[in-house]
Parts: structure tokens; sequence; C-alpha cells
């Protein structure tokens, strides 16, 4: 009797996990889920349709691979109507500056140009974007730690901070820095935390120069015929600032396309991503915010010309060309 209760009991906990990993499964992408996902079109301005329409310059998302994020963390997606109806705070007269407050220096040798990164956060979400003075390293208010020969110091406080110097216009406030970052005790290391109901996120670039790595990296990175390092740093700091700061208007990650709204479970995951939304994303930014879909793209054009993002130059100037004249 007591060894049927057993199997009775392990057959009930295995079809309660079977249960609980089926609702966990992310849900896959096809055209159906995508198209759902999109909402309907029929209704917008025959501009603003073409500037949402699924076409060539989007790729689906295919299955994850074993190390990918969605294999590890299994997401539900979030469709625009669910995004549209959240009723989260969006940008407002009064409120809809975009701060960027630097914490410790930025050395020029492996470090992104401050100002790059408040002309690239302006275009992408066609926000007013300031840079605030630096917050002070030496703060005795900020947990720090000693890990390997890199110190880190604790999100926590930093948040903590920059919440008390948000500017009363400021919609976001983006602390970047240079130095390491740790979310816990139990944690190695974190690249960056956003805290929705505090609208402030904080991101580190330390881990983006591949020297952090070692030089063999470096060299590995020449010979694949990625020489530009300068480069790398600012595209894997400007996709970063734009992800962080899209969850921070409310946008969960896309599960439908490859777009930069994916999750990333590696710094070799996060450079395969695009440097764009796909039209699902697209259309929740342009709702929360209201922009104008050419003008931000022909925005983000000029930037990436001056960047020498050739790549993201080719893809807008393919989307503009969809989208056709005014």
């Amino acid at each position: 009797m007591i060894r049927l209760l057993r199997v009775i009991l392990l057959l009930l906990i295995g079809i309660a996990l079977a249960v609980i990993l089926f609702k966990l499964r992310t849900p896959e992408s096809t055209p159906q889920t995508r198209s759902e996902a999109l909402g309907e079109l029929n209704d917008l301005s025959t501009p603003e349709r073409r500037l949402l329409e699924p076409g060539e310059d989007f790729s689906p998302l295919g299955k994850p691979k074993a190390y990918e994020w969605l294999a590890i963390v299994p997401e539900p997606g979030q469709s625009w109507h669910k995004f549209a109806k959240s009723g989260f705070p969006w940008p407002e007269s009064g409120r809809h500056t975009l701060y960027l407050q630097p914490f410790g220096e930025f050395p020029p040798d492996r470090s992104p140009p401050l100002e790059a990164l408040r002309a690239w956060t302006e275009a992408w979400f066609m926000l007013p974007a300031k840079l605030l003075p630096p917050l002070d390293v030496t703060s005795a208010s900020l947990t720090n730690r000693i890990n390997g020969s890199a110190t880190q110091y604790l999100t926590r406080d930093i948040v903590d901070q920059a919440v008390r110097g948000m500017p009363q216009d400021g919609y976001l406030l983006l602390v970047v820095t240079m130095h390491d970052l740790y979310p816990d005790s139990g944690w190695n290391f974190v690249f960056g935390e956003a805290h929705l109901a505090k609208r402030v996120g904080v991101f580190s670039f330390a881990r983006y120069h591949p020297s952090f790595y070692g030089e063999k990296h470096v060299a590995n990175l020449a010979s694949s015929g990625t020489a530009d390092v300068t480069n790398l740093i600012l595209r894997r700091s400007c996709a970063v600032l734009a992800h962080e700061a899209g969850h921070l208007f409310g946008m969960a990650h896309c599960i439908y396309y490859c777009c930069l709204m994916n999750g990333s479970n590696s710094l070799y995951e996060s450079d395969s991503r695009p440097m764009h939304e796909c039209p699902i994303c697209l259309r929740k930014l342009q709702t929360a915010i209201g922009f104008d879909g050419r003008a931000r793209y022909r925005a983000l054009r000029e930037l990436c010309r001056s960047y020498g993002f050739t790549k993201e130059v080719a893809w807008l100037d393919s989307r503009l060309d969809h989208i056709g004249p005014q």
C-alpha cells in the first residue's frame, strides 16, 4: 500500500511538473503568432502600414540553440495589444527627457564616447536626451568588492543614488559606467540592471572591450576581420543602451523575430542580434512615444554613417525604400 501511494505521488508530481513546463514553454514563432502579436494594420495610413509591414528586412526567430536565452529562460511573449493596454506610464508633456548619467571615468582608449551615446539615445527614442554630471565612485554609501582583479559596484546602491538625482522633467535616467557591476553576493557579475518602477537603469560597458577577455581574444577578432575595436565597443554599447531602455518603456523581450529586443545569454548571442527592432517592437515603441517612423529611420541612418555602422546603414536604406517617399 505504501509503495502504491509513493507511485501515485510520483505520478502526480510528474504531471504537475509537465503542466508547469508546458505553461512556461516559449510559444513558437509562426506566421500566425507573429501576425497576432503585431495586430491589425488596416486602420493605419499607407506610410504607417508600410513602416510596420513584415517583409524581407525582418527575419523570423528560429528554434533557439541549447546555450541561447530562450532555451534556458522560457518567455510567453508580449503582443502589441498587450503592451498597448498595459497602462504603463509613458512619456508625457513636462516629463519626457531621457538622462544619461556617467558613473566614474570613461577612459577614451577603451570606452564609448558619451556624446555618441547621448546622440544615439535621442535618435533611437526621438526624445530629448541629456548628459548629467558623473556620479562619484568614492562615495562611502556605495558598496563594492574585489572580484579577481576588478573592483565591482553593487547595482542597487548606484540605482538608489541615481533616483535621488532624477531631474523633474526626466522620464528615464540611464546610469552608464566602465566599472564592473554585481547585483548581489551570489552573482559573479552583471552587464546591467533596469528598475521599471523607478525608471532607472544602470549599465556597464566594462566587458565590451575585447581586452577584458585577454589579448588572445583581441587577436582572434582581428583575424576574423573585426579589427576596429572602437567601432565594436560603440556598437555594443549603443545596442545594450537601446535594449535596456526599451524595457524601461515597458517592452518585454521579443520572441517573434531576430530583433534588438531579443534576450541574450552571452556576449556572443548579443553580438548576433540586429541593431533594429522587429515590426512588433517598433509598433510598441511608436505607440509609447508617437514618433514619425521615417524621420526616426533617417536620423538613425545619419548616425550609423558617422559611427561606421555600415551594415545598419544598408538595412535602413532598404527599409526607407520600402516605406517610400512621404
